[in-house]
Protein backbone atom coordinates (compact mmCIF):
# COMPACT_ATOMS: atom_id res chain seq x y z
CA UNK A 1 0.00 0.00 0.00
CA UNK A 2 1.03 3.75 -0.80
CA UNK A 3 2.00 5.74 1.53
CA UNK A 4 1.38 9.71 0.53
CA UNK A 5 3.43 12.60 1.84
CA UNK A 6 0.45 14.08 4.08
CA UNK A 7 -0.20 10.52 5.63
CA UNK A 8 3.61 10.26 6.22
CA UNK A 9 4.29 13.55 7.76
CA UNK A 10 0.87 13.01 9.67
CA UNK A 11 2.78 9.92 11.41
CA UNK A 12 5.67 11.86 12.29
CA UNK A 13 3.60 14.04 13.96
CA UNK A 14 2.00 11.71 16.18
CA UNK A 15 5.53 10.33 16.50
CA UNK A 16 6.96 13.29 17.78
CA UNK A 17 3.83 14.21 20.21
CA UNK A 18 4.26 10.94 21.35
CA UNK A 19 8.28 11.29 21.94
CA UNK A 20 8.03 14.54 23.71
CA UNK A 21 5.26 13.16 26.21
CA UNK A 22 7.87 10.48 26.91
CA UNK A 23 10.76 13.03 27.40
CA UNK A 24 8.54 15.03 29.82
CA UNK A 25 7.27 11.94 31.68
CA UNK A 26 11.21 11.15 31.83
CA UNK A 27 12.00 14.82 33.14
CA UNK A 28 9.32 14.88 35.82
CA UNK A 29 10.90 11.43 37.35
CA UNK A 30 14.44 12.75 37.37
CA UNK A 31 13.08 16.32 38.98
CA UNK A 32 10.93 14.55 41.57
CA UNK A 33 13.07 11.36 42.42
CA UNK A 34 9.60 9.14 41.97
CA UNK A 35 9.64 6.70 39.49
CA UNK A 36 5.86 7.04 39.58
CA UNK A 37 5.02 10.40 38.73
CA UNK A 38 1.71 8.94 36.34
CA UNK A 39 -0.26 6.36 38.46
CA UNK A 40 -2.47 5.35 35.45
CA UNK A 41 0.58 4.82 33.41
CA UNK A 42 0.96 2.28 36.09
CA UNK A 43 -2.09 0.59 37.63
CA UNK A 44 -0.37 -2.50 38.84
CA UNK A 45 2.24 -0.87 40.23
CA UNK A 46 0.60 2.25 41.96
CA UNK A 47 -2.03 -0.18 43.65
CA UNK A 48 0.77 -2.36 45.02
CA UNK A 49 2.55 0.78 46.28
CA UNK A 50 -0.58 2.51 47.72
CA UNK A 51 -1.21 -0.90 49.46
CA UNK A 52 2.60 -0.25 50.69
CA UNK A 53 2.14 3.03 51.70
CA UNK A 54 -1.20 1.67 53.93
CA UNK A 55 0.36 -1.13 55.80
CA UNK A 56 3.23 1.13 56.49
CA UNK A 57 0.63 3.85 57.62
CA UNK A 58 -0.66 1.16 60.13
CA UNK A 59 2.80 0.24 60.96
CA UNK A 60 3.94 3.86 61.74
CA UNK A 61 0.33 4.19 64.08
CA UNK A 62 1.33 0.96 66.14
CA UNK A 63 4.81 2.01 67.01
CA UNK A 64 3.01 5.30 68.20
CA UNK A 65 0.72 3.87 70.41
CA UNK A 66 3.73 1.36 71.69
CA UNK A 67 5.77 4.58 72.08
CA UNK A 68 2.64 6.02 74.17
CA UNK A 69 2.04 2.55 76.38
CA UNK A 70 5.32 2.04 77.48
CA UNK A 71 5.60 6.04 78.32
CA UNK A 72 2.31 5.53 80.22
CA UNK A 73 3.52 2.08 81.57
CA UNK A 74 6.77 3.99 83.11
CA UNK A 75 4.74 6.13 84.99
CA UNK A 76 2.47 3.76 86.17
CA UNK A 77 5.15 1.57 87.72
CA UNK A 78 7.02 4.60 89.32
CA UNK A 79 3.51 5.26 90.85
CA UNK A 80 3.16 2.08 92.27
CA UNK A 81 6.72 1.76 93.22
CA UNK A 82 6.48 4.92 95.35
CA UNK A 83 3.39 3.23 96.98
CA UNK A 84 5.30 -0.02 97.61
CA UNK A 85 7.96 1.71 99.01
CA UNK A 86 6.12 3.91 101.50
CA UNK A 87 3.76 0.97 102.34
CA UNK A 88 7.00 -1.37 103.14
CA UNK A 89 8.68 1.64 105.02
CA UNK A 90 5.19 1.10 107.28
CA UNK A 91 5.63 -2.14 107.50
CA UNK A 92 9.24 -1.28 109.55
CA UNK A 93 7.07 1.55 111.47
CA UNK A 94 4.74 -1.49 113.14
CA UNK A 95 7.20 -3.42 113.25
CA UNK A 96 8.60 -0.83 115.93
CA UNK A 97 5.38 0.49 117.48
CA UNK A 98 4.75 -2.94 118.55
CA UNK A 99 7.87 -2.92 120.39
CA UNK A 100 7.62 -2.35 124.34
CA UNK A 101 10.39 0.00 124.42
CA UNK A 102 8.09 2.79 123.16
CA UNK A 103 5.82 4.88 124.76
CA UNK A 104 2.59 6.49 124.18
CA UNK A 105 4.64 9.59 122.69
CA UNK A 106 6.99 7.62 121.20
CA UNK A 107 3.93 6.05 119.11
CA UNK A 108 1.99 9.12 118.71
CA UNK A 109 5.33 10.20 116.80
CA UNK A 110 4.97 7.27 114.53
CA UNK A 111 1.28 7.91 114.27
CA UNK A 112 2.20 11.11 112.33
CA UNK A 113 4.60 10.07 110.21
CA UNK A 114 2.41 6.78 109.04
CA UNK A 115 -0.44 9.72 108.22
CA UNK A 116 1.74 11.78 106.02
CA UNK A 117 2.76 8.58 104.55
CA UNK A 118 -0.87 7.58 103.62
CA UNK A 119 -1.75 10.87 102.18
CA UNK A 120 1.48 10.59 99.60
CA UNK A 121 0.38 7.19 98.92
CA UNK A 122 -3.05 8.37 98.05
CA UNK A 123 -1.28 11.42 95.94
CA UNK A 124 -0.12 8.88 93.99
CA UNK A 125 -2.52 7.01 93.39
CA UNK A 126 -4.37 10.25 92.24
CA UNK A 127 -1.65 10.59 90.23
CA UNK A 128 -2.40 12.08 86.26
CA UNK A 129 -0.26 12.20 83.41
CA UNK A 130 0.57 15.03 80.96
CA UNK A 131 -3.02 16.23 80.08
CA UNK A 132 -3.85 15.72 83.06
CA UNK A 133 -6.00 12.16 83.28
CA UNK A 134 -5.60 10.01 85.71
CA UNK A 135 -4.12 7.06 85.40
CA UNK A 136 -5.67 4.98 87.85
CA UNK A 137 -9.82 5.73 87.32
CA UNK A 138 -10.63 2.93 84.98
CA UNK A 139 -12.36 4.84 82.00
CA UNK A 140 -13.34 8.13 83.97
CA UNK A 141 -9.72 9.25 82.82
CA UNK A 142 -11.14 12.89 84.21
CA UNK A 143 -12.27 11.73 87.43
CA UNK A 144 -10.44 11.78 90.44
CA UNK A 145 -10.51 8.33 91.79
CA UNK A 146 -9.42 8.22 95.38
CA UNK A 147 -11.15 11.15 97.68
CA UNK A 148 -12.15 11.20 101.12
CA UNK A 149 -15.54 11.19 101.78
CA UNK A 150 -17.70 13.83 104.68
CA UNK A 151 -16.54 10.67 107.43
CA UNK A 152 -13.17 11.13 106.17
CA UNK A 153 -12.76 7.97 104.69
CA UNK A 154 -11.48 7.33 101.19
CA UNK A 155 -13.57 6.22 98.73
CA UNK A 156 -13.14 5.20 95.06
CA UNK A 157 -14.81 7.01 92.56
CA UNK A 158 -13.50 5.87 89.04
CA UNK A 159 -14.85 2.36 87.54
CA UNK A 160 -12.98 -1.11 86.56
CA UNK A 161 -13.01 -0.48 82.73
CA UNK A 162 -9.88 -2.12 81.13
CA UNK A 163 -8.85 0.69 78.04
CA UNK A 164 -6.66 -1.09 75.30
CA UNK A 165 -5.63 -0.44 72.12
CA UNK A 166 -3.94 -1.90 68.72
CA UNK A 167 -0.19 -2.73 68.86
CA UNK A 168 -0.13 -4.83 66.46
CA UNK A 169 -2.99 -6.86 63.44
CA UNK A 170 -5.75 -7.97 66.01
CA UNK A 171 -2.87 -7.47 69.09
CA UNK A 172 -3.95 -5.23 71.65
CA UNK A 173 -2.57 -4.53 75.07
CA UNK A 174 -4.19 -2.91 78.12
CA UNK A 175 -2.71 0.78 79.24
CA UNK A 176 -4.32 1.00 82.34
CA UNK A 177 -4.97 -0.04 85.85
CA UNK A 178 -8.12 0.83 87.58
CA UNK A 179 -8.43 1.91 91.21
CA UNK A 180 -9.64 -1.41 92.60
CA UNK A 181 -7.06 -3.54 91.05
CA UNK A 182 -4.56 -1.25 92.21
CA UNK A 183 -5.90 -0.90 95.95
CA UNK A 184 -8.20 -3.96 96.60
CA UNK A 185 -10.42 -4.10 99.32
CA UNK A 186 -9.01 -6.99 101.95
CA UNK A 187 -10.49 -9.27 104.01
CA UNK A 188 -10.57 -9.01 107.60
CA UNK A 189 -11.54 -11.20 110.61
CA UNK A 190 -14.15 -9.84 112.94
CA UNK A 191 -16.88 -10.80 115.80
CA UNK A 192 -19.18 -10.78 113.24
CA UNK A 193 -16.97 -12.65 111.02
CA UNK A 194 -15.07 -11.87 107.56
CA UNK A 195 -15.84 -8.51 106.22
CA UNK A 196 -13.87 -6.73 103.67
CA UNK A 197 -11.95 -3.51 104.32
CA UNK A 198 -10.94 -0.66 101.87
CA UNK A 199 -7.09 -0.43 101.58
CA UNK A 200 -6.73 3.12 102.81
CA UNK A 201 -9.02 2.35 106.17
CA UNK A 202 -6.21 -0.23 106.51
CA UNK A 203 -3.80 2.39 106.50
CA UNK A 204 -6.06 4.83 108.72
CA UNK A 205 -6.52 2.19 111.46
CA UNK A 206 -2.87 1.23 111.67
CA UNK A 207 -2.43 4.73 112.50
CA UNK A 208 -5.19 4.83 115.03
CA UNK A 209 -3.76 1.66 116.44
CA UNK A 210 -0.46 3.51 117.19
CA UNK A 211 -1.74 6.50 118.41
CA UNK A 212 -3.49 4.73 120.59
CA UNK A 213 -1.05 1.91 121.67
CA UNK A 214 -3.76 -0.45 120.60
CA UNK A 215 -1.34 -3.66 120.62
CA UNK A 216 -3.52 -6.05 118.83
CA UNK A 217 -5.11 -3.70 116.11
CA UNK A 218 -0.95 -2.87 115.62
CA UNK A 219 -0.55 -6.77 115.03
CA UNK A 220 -3.66 -7.31 112.83
CA UNK A 221 -2.16 -3.80 110.64
CA UNK A 222 1.19 -5.66 110.18
CA UNK A 223 -1.11 -8.80 108.59
CA UNK A 224 -2.79 -6.39 106.54
CA UNK A 225 0.08 -4.37 105.11
CA UNK A 226 2.03 -7.07 103.95
CA UNK A 227 -1.12 -8.06 102.14
CA UNK A 228 -1.54 -5.05 100.73
CA UNK A 229 1.81 -4.80 99.90
CA UNK A 230 2.25 -7.74 98.07
CA UNK A 231 -0.72 -6.31 96.07
CA UNK A 232 1.52 -4.00 94.68
CA UNK A 233 4.50 -6.13 94.25
CA UNK A 234 2.74 -8.14 92.52
CA UNK A 235 1.38 -5.23 89.92
CA UNK A 236 4.66 -4.50 89.59
CA UNK A 237 5.53 -7.82 88.13
CA UNK A 238 2.98 -7.41 85.66
CA UNK A 239 3.91 -3.63 84.55
CA UNK A 240 7.53 -5.09 84.10
CA UNK A 241 5.97 -7.76 81.78
CA UNK A 242 4.23 -5.65 80.08
CA UNK A 243 7.06 -3.34 79.03
CA UNK A 244 8.90 -5.74 78.09
CA UNK A 245 6.11 -6.96 75.82
CA UNK A 246 5.93 -3.57 74.80
CA UNK A 247 9.86 -3.50 73.67
CA UNK A 248 9.28 -6.64 71.70
CA UNK A 249 6.73 -5.72 69.72
CA UNK A 250 8.27 -2.20 68.63
CA UNK A 251 11.61 -4.07 67.77
CA UNK A 252 9.20 -6.78 65.48
CA UNK A 253 7.00 -3.18 63.90
CA UNK A 254 10.46 -1.50 63.44
CA UNK A 255 11.74 -4.83 61.35
CA UNK A 256 8.86 -4.51 59.23
CA UNK A 257 8.80 -1.14 58.70
CA UNK A 258 12.07 -1.78 57.25
CA UNK A 259 10.81 -4.47 55.22
CA UNK A 260 7.67 -2.34 53.83
CA UNK A 261 10.09 0.75 53.44
CA UNK A 262 12.43 -1.61 50.88
CA UNK A 263 9.31 -2.62 48.98
CA UNK A 264 7.68 0.81 48.55
CA UNK A 265 11.53 2.03 48.03
CA UNK A 266 11.95 -0.48 44.98
CA UNK A 267 9.00 0.36 43.22
CA UNK A 268 8.89 4.37 43.57
CA UNK A 269 12.51 5.48 43.97
CA UNK A 270 13.95 5.82 40.75
CA UNK A 271 17.48 4.45 39.23
CA UNK A 272 18.94 7.95 38.47
CA UNK A 273 21.53 5.68 35.58
CA UNK A 274 18.91 4.17 33.76
CA UNK A 275 16.11 7.48 33.74
CA UNK A 276 19.08 9.58 31.97
CA UNK A 277 20.32 6.79 29.52
CA UNK A 278 16.30 6.25 28.68
CA UNK A 279 15.84 9.93 28.69
CA UNK A 280 18.76 10.64 26.37
CA UNK A 281 17.42 7.55 23.99
CA UNK A 282 13.90 9.67 23.56
CA UNK A 283 15.20 12.75 22.97
CA UNK A 284 17.71 10.80 20.59
CA UNK A 285 14.34 9.29 18.67
CA UNK A 286 13.02 12.94 18.97
CA UNK A 287 16.03 14.55 16.96
CA UNK A 288 15.87 11.81 14.53
CA UNK A 289 11.89 12.32 13.81
CA UNK A 290 12.15 16.24 14.19
CA UNK A 291 15.15 16.07 11.04
CA UNK A 292 13.20 13.66 8.98
CA UNK A 293 10.46 15.52 9.51
CA UNK A 294 12.03 18.75 8.43
CA UNK A 295 13.23 16.52 5.23
CA UNK A 296 9.80 15.59 4.26
CA UNK A 297 8.20 19.08 4.47
CA UNK A 298 10.30 19.96 1.35
CA UNK A 299 10.04 17.10 -0.86
CA UNK A 300 7.74 18.73 -3.78
CA UNK A 301 7.49 18.44 -7.37
CA UNK A 302 10.57 21.10 -8.49
CA UNK A 303 12.83 18.68 -5.81
CA UNK A 304 11.94 15.37 -8.58
CA UNK A 305 12.86 17.89 -11.49
CA UNK A 306 16.16 18.59 -10.27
Amino acid sequence: MKISTNQYFNMLTRYMGNQQGKIAEWQAKLATGDNMVKPSAEPDLAARSLQLQSTLNRQEVYLENLTALDGRLLQQETAVGGMEKMLSRMQELAVRAANDTYNSLDRQAIAVEIRGYRDEIMALANSRDGNGNYYFSGIKSTTRPFVENEGGAVVYRGDQTRIQVDVDEGNRLTINIDGNTLLPDIVRDSDAGPVKVAAFDVLDDFATAVDTSDTEAMQRALSELDTVTSNLQQLLVDIGLRRTVVEYKKEIIEDKKLVVESLLSNDRDLDYNTAVTELSAEMLALEAAQSTIAKVTQLNLFNYLR
